[in-house]
């Protein structure tokens, strides 16, 4: 079973959506990880395992203040994960126990932006943005070159099963793998 625990924090210009950005944010980040435990060998054992993960949506201001919280960059990003576990112990870890994979915030003021910016629809892009979360809280990162680019393909293979556009995100965005 997966659960997904959505909080808003100072949305005010996203609050008349925000009960939908709520079902989409939920419904992409269980599919995902259904996805994730069914297809990953590595991951497969769990899958009947009771997984939690905690999103929260906020604003560029509250975002910047997490960003120079957690990486000591004093301004907003779209989507910051922290981690519990490293990839090489959910390999690990047992299937037994509830598993609580950590957090991800999303900047929803970014998000918009850099939608508009790059001409992609809005709510694909947060998608992507759970997504590209959810790896980090996985253990993939994109620090190097070889890391963006397996990162990049787990992150293309999980919006193409989801029917997200990739091809209008990836051109549009991918490229950054100097980890901000």
């Amino acid at each position: 079973m997966f659960e997904v625990s959505i909080s808003a924090r100072q949305v005010k210009a996203f609050r008349s959506n925000l009960s939908a950005l709520k079902q989409i944010v939920n419904k992409i980040l269980i599919d995902s990880l259904s996805f994730i435990f069914r297809e990953n060998v590595k991951l497969a054992h769990l899958y009947d395992s009771y997984v939690f993960i905690e999103v929260m949506l906020v604003d560029d201001n509250l975002m910047s203040k997490y960003n120079l919280k957690f990486r000591n960059m004093n301004k907003s990003t779209n989507v910051l994960s922290l981690q519990y576990y490293n990839l090489a112990e959910l390999q690990n870890i047992s299937n037994s126990m509830p598993i609580d994979l950590g957090m991800i915030i999303i900047s929803l003021n970014t998000c918009l932006n850099e939608s508009e910016l790059s001409q992609i629809d809005f709510t694909d892009h947060l998608k992507r943005l759970c997504v590209h979360g959810l790896l980090h809280l996985l253990g993939y990162d994109h620090l190097n070159h070889l890391d963006a680019s397996v990162m990049q393909q787990q992150e293309d293979s999980l919006l193409n099963h989801l029917g997200v556009n990739i091809k209008t995100i990836t051109s549009n965005y991918w490229g950054d793998y100097d980890g901000t």
